[in-house]
């Protein structure tokens, strides 16, 4: 049931989205939980859900096992770039234990694209500098 969202205050085209677990074993703090009895920890599925304008933007999509930074993460391509304002990531399931919980961890998304629109230029009619006499 956890999640993490992320929104941008105007459209985006996003063609990528890139989900970076952390270490399966050995990291942060000497470890994530006891390898050897609950085995390695990894997000093992989610669904990246999208919205624009306070509407859905298009179907969710599910991904499967999240890697770790080390393993390249985990690389969504959609099939067409979609415009988007926001990004839900659900957990689905995980394996293994964040020491002695079940919880879900995620250490990076990384969203790959561009602008939707062309932003207006701004026009600077006048600059005044301040002047400093002796």
């Amino acid at each position: 049931g956890e999640w993490v969202e992320l929104t941008w205050p105007a459209g985006m085209l996003v063609k990528e989205i890139r989900l970076v677990g952390p270490p399966p074993n050995g990291g942060d703090w000497g470890g994530f939980g006891q390898p050897a009895t609950y085995g390695d920890y990894y997000i093992e599925a989610g669904t990246l859900s999208f919205g624009y304008q306070g509407a859905g933007g298009g179907s969710p999509v599910s991904v499967g096992r999240v890697e770790p930074l080390d393993n390249g993460g985990t690389l969504i391509t959609l099939a067409s770039p979609r415009v988007i304002d926001t990004l839900r990531f659900s957990v689905g399931t995980t394996s293994g234990r964040w020491w002695w919980d079940e919880v879900a961890a995620l250490n990076e998304i990384e969203v790959i694209g561009q602008a939707a629109e062309t932003w207006p230029l701004l026009e600077i009619s006048e600059i005044f500098l301040p002047a400093a006499f002796r």
